[in-house]
């Protein structure tokens, strides 16, 4: 299956496109495994009220997200690098079950919103008061990430509502 022209152009983005993929896939999955295995945040797991809450959760999402990815990109590069028809059908139906599944969870977010944000709150508290008490500049490099996600998230949220009433402000 020889492909010249614009079908080489689509290969070689393809190609990109699963390398650039499969860097945040090793990301998520080092961060997951960090976060499970590291010093700093075993004291997490022995929490009685973190064991099975948002937290645990969270980090085996990132591990099995990123082995996910890993997988996707591993059949996408095949397929695209040998040209191979099978590993490439295989890699757009798993990017289509991937698309349902966000879809789902975006879902079932939305609609539990009230409880996520709490949960989150509770996270954030006890991380930051797990950096007071043992002050690793890791976890002072984690909550200053999420500090910044969340303050541009509401100033952008909070500027889009109010958008009226800056201009009347002016």
């Amino acid at each position: 299956m020889a492909v010249d022209g614009c079908g080489l152009v689509c290969k070689y983005i393809l190609i990109i496109f699963n390398i650039i993929f499969a860097v945040v896939g090793l990301a998520f999955l080092g961060l997951g495994l960090w976060f499970r295995f590291s010093e700093s945040t075993r004291p997490l797991f022995n929490i009685a009220e973190f064991n099975s809450s948002a937290f645990v959760i969270g980090v085996t999402v990132l591990i099995v997200l990123g082995v996910i990815m890993l997988i996707v990109v591993t059949f996408g590069d095949y397929g695209a690098c040998n040209e191979k028809r099978g590993s490439l059908q295989v890699f757009s139906a798993l990017l289509m079950i991937l698309a349902i599944a966000e879809i789902v969870v975006g879902v079932l977010a939305y609609s539990q919103r009230a409880m996520v944000g709490r949960k989150l709150g509770e996270f954030y508290t006890s991380l930051y008061m797990l950096y007071v008490n043992s002050g690793d500049p890791a976890m002072a490099v984690t909550l200053a990430f999420i500090h910044n996600l969340v303050n541009f998230n509401f100033l952008s949220i909070w500027e889009s509502k109010h958008k009226c009433l800056l201009c009347l402000l002016r």
